[in-house]
């Protein structure tokens, strides 16, 4: 992987800026060294109707950096790849999501100006002949790369496998599969499943696997917008790597052994545990089996089906893993339905049964238990400040030592509790009368679990008094 930012460094050093390069256009007849509009639209829709359509979700997600393809689909972020042009020098092109099959053949997706909102499209063989020598330097013995599941040729599966490469004869590219098997493969083989990961996406699959973790990947689609977020590489984790062999450069989920030793409790329950480096801005999630995410994720694959799953992230800590077992556990014993269960029988006999405000109040108990734990996590726990740990917030980042890490975290998420989950339900409750208010709170508090940044009868002393 130095050598791909080797090859970024050249681009800098290369005669056309990187704003410049940021745009990637086809091969001119004049033979200029910029590239020229490809001129391939396959769309049921106008332009103007795709424009409206990311204008419009660009406004209600509040992601202004959206960009839309010729099949409605709806994109956040790209890979990155560098082709040669005809003047010696390298054209940065972004490419978003995996190729895309029309009429027999396969494209991919690209941004071809900055302004643009509709993504052009590219023949993937015209890539690959341009792109396949820079991409074959990026790969060296002992590097993993990913190749489906059931496929040796260009497709749009979902399901990969590790393979190790264990020699390089020019495009010979000698393989191997944990369990034993070996294939030999070329590079154009190995461009076809694997450009179009994101760095990240690449460097987790590389330090997972070469860290002796064991597991499967597959690549989610997004199947509507508010999904959005979800697309991209995820590891089924069957085992964790050595926590002695990953270096301090290892930037996911367990930088520290109570990390480590909380992630491993995961995988002795009866749940699927992924990993990805997409959810940005997430620190983990869970999901019931029976979800619209988890059956998404889950079909076709009868290992994953019928469990509950946790996903991690690069941001997630202890804390995190500790809020995401609560949801997982409190599931399993349905802790939260005789209290629901109460609350809608107030409302029906009330007449007054509000579907919003039984969801919001459902979210709210899940939430408010889950961050109830985690909190006492973090209140009691003993933390060394030597260890240092990296917070991500909106815009910035600091390092900081354990305890001062864990302080902000506390807090910051003290605040998405309270405007997230405990703004809403109290905003539902002032459309009931007093004291309808006063009994739903009285019997959903019963649900609640005790804590000073949570306590339900704080929250809403108001309606109690």
């Amino acid at each position: 992987m130095m050598k791909k930012l080797a090859l970024l460094l050249t681009l800098i050093l290369s005669g056309c800026s990187l704003i410049e390069k940021t745009s990637f256009r086809a091969p001119s007849s004049t033979g200029s060294s910029c590239f020229q509009k490809v001129g391939i639209f396959h769309s049921e829709l106008s332009r103007d109707e795709l424009e409206g359509r990311v204008l419009a979700l660009r406004e209600n997600l509040g992601v202004r950096n959206l960009l839309i393809d010729q099949n409605a689909r709806v994109f956040d972020r790209a890979s990155q790849v560098a082709v040669p042009n005809s003047e010696g020098e390298y054209d940065l092109i972004e490419i978003y999501g995996r190729p895309v099959k029309q009429d027999g053949q396969f494209y991919i997706n690209f941004k071809e100006s900055p302004d643009d909102l509709i993504l052009s499209r590219y023949p993937v063989e015209l890539l690959k002949e341009k792109y396949i020598e820079n991409f074959s330097y990026e790969f060296n013995r002992g590097d993993f790369i990913l190749m489906p599941s059931v496929s040796k040729s260009v497709t749009l599966d979902s399901y990969y496998t590790p393979w190790k490469i264990m020699d390089i004869e020019g495009d010979k590219i000698n393989i191997r599969h944990r369990k034993g098997k070996k294939r030999v493969v070329s590079w154009g083989e190995i461009f076809d499943h694997n450009f179009f990961l994101t760095n990240d996406e690449q460097n987790l699959v590389q330090s997972f696997f070469s860290n002796g973790g064991k597991g499967e990947l597959f690549y989610y689609e997004p199947r509507v917008e508010n999904e959005l977020s979800y697309r991209g590489l995820y590891i089924y984790v069957e085992d964790l790597p050595d926590f002695e062999r990953m270096g301090e450069d290892f930037d996911f989920v367990f930088n520290d052994h109570r990390s480590y030793k909380k992630s491993k409790e995961l995988l002795d329950k009866d749940l699927s545990l992924f990993w990805t480096t997409n959810q940005k801005g997430f620190y983990g999630f869970h999901a019931n089996a029976n979800s619209h995410y988890n059956q998404a994720l889950i079909v076709e694959r009868t290992k994953y089906a019928k469990k509950a799953t946790i996903t991690l992230t690069p941001n997630a800590d202890t804390a995190t893993i500790i809020h995401e077992q609560r949801h997982f556990e409190d599931n399993v014993t349905k802790a939260i339905n005789e209290t629901m269960s109460k609350t809608s029988a107030i409302l029906h006999e009330k007449d007054l049964f509000d579907e919003e405000f039984y969801l919001i109040l459902h979210k709210f108990l899940l939430e408010q238990r889950a961050y109830s734990t985690e909190f006492r996590f973090v209140d009691e726990a003993t933390f060394d400040d030597k260890q240092m740990k990296l917070f991500k917030g909106p815009g910035f980042e600091m390092e900081l030592g354990e305890s001062s890490y864990y302080g902000i975290k506390r807090q910051h998420s003290s605040d998405v509790f309270r405007s997230l989950y405990f703004a809403g339900l109290n905003q539902k409750l002032k459309d009931f009368d007093p004291d309808v208010a006063k009994a739903l709170v009285l019997e959903f508090s019963k649900a609640c679990i005790d804590h000073e940044l949570t306590r339900c009868s704080d929250l809403f002393r108001k309606y109690l008094e």
